[in-house]
């Protein structure tokens, strides 16, 4: 078990309460209306692009600062090998 990973019910919590603050985050940005998503789409509002890439933005940073912590920071160990595809 490595230094970030969470279990049972705190781990519940945390995505009860990311999920609460990442839905805020959106409606105060306004990313969830209609017209906001065709104007984006269109190029005309930058609003939820900028959005995305400043949450892009943050988490490249959290994840450098992890590691310069010396934070392991692992995929799920479920998959042993990568998937692979066959011809049928």
């Amino acid at each position: 078990m490595g230094p970030l990973e969470i279990t049972g019910t705190p781990r519940l919590v945390l995505g009860l309460v990311t999920g609460i603050a990442f839905g805020f985050i959106l409606q105060k940005g306004q990313a969830l209306k209609f017209h906001k998503i065709i104007d984006a789409l269109r190029l005309r509002d930058f609003t939820i692009w900028k959005l995305i890439f400043t949450a892009i933005g943050v988490g490249m940073i959290g994840i450098y600062g992890m590691n310069g912590l010396g934070w392991q920071i692992s995929r799920s160990s479920r998959r042993s090998s990568p998937p692979t595809c066959s011809a049928a």
